[in-house]
């Protein structure tokens, strides 16, 4: 019983987070939330848009560089994470019109759901996403341990790719990694670098003096990113995963994942 109810807080977790925010603050990929809304259709601020929606939507394994769960090889657990709008991009919002001032978001929310599967002792498979209302965010990664010694830090390879549709905004992130850490007895310190590339399209319908305008402009975003956590082990079945990110292009982020293990 016990398990069945924290299975079902961690599922329902995301939709309610992601609800308190859309209630509270203006949602930047909201057209209505726009006075201005052509103003946002060029293709340096398409750019702009795919820079701060890679690091906010892309997948994040967070989890270090060993391979481990429980009996049955799976992992099933919560992110809440936290990503700066770099300063340019919040700038262009305004002027474009976006209802600013203490509903404005500095930084944007995003929770979702985690599964991982682990194959043998060296690599995993793990999948991420949340739906609600007009956002469909999902994501993927493969990881394999490169170089696993008894004792030492272990290294591995890790290529995460998502998909966001979330609002105007509809984007594909790949980012390929290098993952280093320290399994110790009741946590696991980790630092992983990567290059996250994003592209994709802004399209809205606009209506003026009686006309229906279809806008649409495309972008692309690449960037150096960074990222130390550590994984702490709770309990046998339980971890708490606590993780700050770099990101080159000013979209830094902050996050936090529950995992349960089976």
């Amino acid at each position: 019983m016990s398990r069945a109810l924290l299975l079902s807080t961690l599922c329902l977790l995301p939709t309610f987070a992601l609800s308190s925010f859309r209630s509270e603050a203006a949602d930047p990929f909201d057209p209505n939330q726009y006075t201005e809304l052509v103003e946002i259709f060029t293709e340096a601020n398409a750019k702009l848009f795919m820079n701060a929606v890679g690091s906010w939507s892309g997948h994040r394994a967070m989890e270090g560089a060993s391979v481990s769960s429980g009996n049955a090889g799976f992992d099933l657990g919560v992110e809440v994470s936290l990503t700066k709008l770099p300063e340019n991009l919040m700038k262009t919002l305004v002027e474009a019109g976006i209802v600013s001032g203490s509903d404005f978001p500095a930084s944007l929310p995003l929770p979702r759901i985690h599964l991982r599967k682990t194959f043998g002792k060296r690599a995993s498979i793990g999948l991420s996403g949340i739906i609600y209302r007009d956002y469909r965010i999902y994501g993927g990664d493969l990881k394999y341990a490169i170089h696993t010694p008894e004792e030492g830090a272990i290294w591995a390879l890790r290529l995460s790719y998502s998909y966001t549709k979330a609002g105007f905004v509809e984007a594909n992130t790949f980012r390929p990694e290098l993952v280093i850490s320290k399994p110790l007895e009741f946590a696991e310190p980790y630092l992983a670098f990567g290059w996250t590339t994003t592209t994709g399209l802004l399209s809205a319908q606009y209506s003026t003096t009686g006309q229906s305008l279809s806008l649409r402009a495309q972008g692309s975003s690449s960037a150096l990113t960074a990222a130390l956590g550590l994984q702490l082990r709770i309990a046998y079945l339980l971890s708490l995963t606590l993780e700050g990110g770099y990101h080159s292009q000013g979209a830094h982020h902050l996050g936090t994942r529950v995992a349960l293990r089976f």
